[in-house]
């Protein structure tokens, strides 16, 4: 029940709902709803029948008393859903109670003949855990003393600045259209063939926007530590670079 609500919940209707019901909610878009409503039925040109229709005119009422039935259907759901986890949960407090009333008939008939020996051997007990067994805050060291630190230069020019300030932010939107354009040609292409299909403009920078795309898309495939790959990037001064293999997947 819990899947097929989230699944609604991610689906075209399910959005389309709770976007208006967010636009109900709110009293600063409820009015500028009804200010560009009263600009459409201002128009010369829309038709008298329009005009006056009562839907139009109480849209946001309808679609109150719509999302009030949703609502209501949500609730019944998770009624009903507490409900079941109820039985469930005193069923299994049934079940212990019997054992519990077996184990104690059992231990009355054997009182006058106990068993000899170890009934039951435990050989190590678990620790008990509370939350007053934790140890009180101790701030660690943050960094540690440095000696000796090297830089390679302890200057920055205006050149090095222009470009630092420069540095083009980075789009994923776009990225992700240049991905699937590749996959409309073929169920699986890799970062490489997106790279010849697609030169990146921004250098190195744009390549990290590639690999955020396959990140944060289950269906892509990115490797692990040891299977990078090193790629070169094409420029006045071409780069080579160690990245993860990526395998972007319709």
């Amino acid at each position: 029940m819990l899947d097929a609500d989230e699944a609604l919940r991610h689906s075209e209707q399910g959005q389309s709902f709770y976007a208006f019901w967010k636009l109900l909610l709110s009293d600063q878009r409820r009015q500028q709803f009804q200010v560009a409503l009263q600009q459409v039925l201002s128009l010369p040109d829309l038709n008298d029948r329009l005009k006056d229709s009562p839907l139009l005119r109480d849209m946001i009422r309808h679609l109150q008393i719509e999302g009030e039935k949703v609502l209501d259907s949500s609730q019944r759901m998770a009624t009903n859903l507490r409900r079941v986890l109820d039985t469930t949960r005193a069923a299994d407090r049934t079940k212990v109670q019997e054992l519990i009333k077996e184990i104690h008939t059992m231990a009355v008939r054997l009182r006058a003949n106990p068993p000899q020996g170890d009934i039951l051997m435990v050989e190590e007990y678990p620790e008990i855990f509370a939350s007053m067994s934790r140890p009180l805050f101790e701030p660690k060291t943050a960094l540690n003393e440095l000696k000796g630190v090297e830089v390679a230069n302890d200057e920055m020019s205006v050149a090095d600045l222009e470009r630092l300030a420069s540095l083009p932010d980075i789009q994923l939107e776009p990225l992700i259209r240049n991905v699937e354009a590749c996959l409309e040609q073929q169920p699986t292409v890799t970062l490489e063939n997106v790279l010849d299909r697609f030169p990146p403009e921004h250098g190195m920078l744009q390549v990290l926007g590639y690999i955020m795309v396959a990140i944060r898309n289950p269906k892509h495939w990115v490797g692990q530590e040891e299977e990078y790959q090193v790629i070169t990037i094409a420029g006045p001064t071409p780069t080579r670079w160690r990245v993860p293999r990526i395998l972007y997947c319709k």
